[in-house]
């Protein structure tokens, strides 16, 4: 709730602080920062797959030889390709935000190794510490800036860093991993990167199929659309945090306590995301509306918000429940081919309506592709057909809901209200048996 609320303190501040075209930069940072995750090329997934069953003493002492194999290939990596941007970039704020995407790059991955020991071994205490930290310290060192003197992009991807970096050195001084170089370090770290490929591939499309909207809109609409949409991204990437977070916390219980009752405890998930998503849905006519008031700079990015709340359910169950699935059923493989065949219909779909290209018209587009990406996940996952069936016709009619009261009603609280009565049902029969699943499982 920290990290969310921080996220929704920087959504409120860059957009006040920066022009339109810095915020487009800063924005472009933050979406080219989610692929620094994918450079350690399976080594920080491997970790995670080899150890999530074995001893926690196993686990640290596996941690021991991969930190170091991990900091000389970051290195390496990095400096590769920065070298080679060189070459074709002229650019200064490009290569200004590649290094600077290079440089998180290094934090990140190391940031994400020492805490898979953490997820490992069920200590969310100290990893959920180090998280509040990170984010605690980049909003107070931005609000002693803001108080001396207007902030610049550059200074904001600055202190994104510093916090990153603070939070990797507090890590390692809570798990204190020790070093540990031996003749079979690359050996063993070969065989983690083996074993990470699938999840890593899984990763790196999970990755562009949740940002391809925007590298799209990047690189073809021009900056000024781009801040537009990457404003109206920066709401939903709230989503999309605590999606993350709660499916982290959620993996080691599937692939250890829950096993045996996998699909049971899958319904019992997905049911949780749905009344979470009318909730998002229901509070949703609160807070568009100040957009124009508070924002008037970022007023076309209502529509897509909208949109984009409407896809929300199938990101939550995407991100949530079936990567999940797929991940403790050892079915990456297939994952990965879902994920292709999703991706090439975007594409297609991109390419069909070239022409009439628009930032409302890519929203849609992936509202159309995220559900085909949900349907056969869940075709394959062989999921209860009559709960895939309620989901489905609980979509369409909320969803269906939402879009008229937003355009057919006017007063704000009119819609709010007019949605709350219509939700209250479905609310009350989710307590209802989340008591009596509680109950029995007491």
């Amino acid at each position: 709730m920290f990290i969310i609320l921080s996220g929704a303190i920087l959504t409120l501040v860059a957009p006040k602080i920066l022009t339109v075209e810095q915020f487009g930069l800063w924005r472009m940072f933050i979406l080219y920062s989610t692929y620094a995750g994918i450079l350690h090329l399976g080594v920080a997934d491997g970790y995670l797959l080899n150890n999530v069953s074995k001893s926690i003493s196993n686990a640290f002492n596996s941690l021991r030889r991969s930190m170091p194999f991990l900091i000389v290939q970051q290195i390496l990596i990095s400096a590769i390709i920065y070298f080679i941007l060189l070459l074709y970039i002229n650019d200064k704020q490009l290569l200004f935000i590649a290094a600077s995407v290079l440089i998180f790059s290094i934090t990140i991955n190391l940031r994400t190794l020492v805490d898979n020991f953490l997820i490992i071994s069920k200590d969310f205490r100290r990893s959920n510490i180090v998280k509040i930290m990170e984010k605690a310290l980049f909003l107070l060192v931005l609000f002693a800036f803001l108080t001396f003197g207007k902030i610049s992009y550059q200074l904001l991807i600055g202190l994104f860093i510093f916090a990153s970096l603070s939070a990797l050195i507090f890590l390692i001084i809570l798990v204190k991993p020790k070093i540990e170089l031996s003749k079979g370090i690359v050996k063993d770290n070969i065989s983690d990167i083996k074993i990470g490929s699938q999840l890593l591939s899984s990763n790196i499309l999970i990755i562009l199929l949740f940002n391809i909207d925007s590298v799209f809109v990047n690189m073809y609409l021009g900056i000024k659309s781009f801040a537009i949409f990457s404003f109206a991204i920066t709401i939903i990437m709230l989503i999309n945090q605590f999606a993350e977070s709660i499916s982290q916390v959620l993996f080691p219980y599937l692939a250890t306590d829950l096993r045996n009752k996998l699909f049971s405890a899958n319904i019992m998930v997905v049911s949780g995301m749905f009344g979470l998503w009318v909730l998002i849905l229901q509070f949703s006519f609160l807070f568009l509306p100040l957009i124009n008031i508070v924002f008037p700079e970022y007023a076309e990015s209502e529509m897509i918000i909208f949109i984009y709340l409407i896809t929300s359910l199938f990101t939550l169950i995407i991100r949530i429940s079936q990567n999940n699935l797929f991940k403790v059923l050892n079915a990456q493989i297939v994952f990965v081919r879902i994920e292709v065949i999703v991706l090439l219909l975007l594409i297609v779909l991109l390419f069909i309506f070239n022409s009439n290209m628009s930032t409302t018209v890519i929203s849609i587009l992936i509202l159309i592709t995220r559900f085909v990406w949900f349907l056969m996940n869940e075709i394959y996952l062989k999921s209860d057909k009559r709960f895939l069936l309620k989901i489905v016709t609980g979509f369409l009619l909320y969803g269906g809901i939402y879009v008229s009261i937003y355009f057919y009603v006017e007063n704000i609280y009119l819609r709010f209200i007019l949605f709350t009565i219509i939700a209250l049902p479905l609310y009350i029969v989710g307590f209802k048996n989340f008591y009596k699943k509680r109950k029995l499982s007491q």
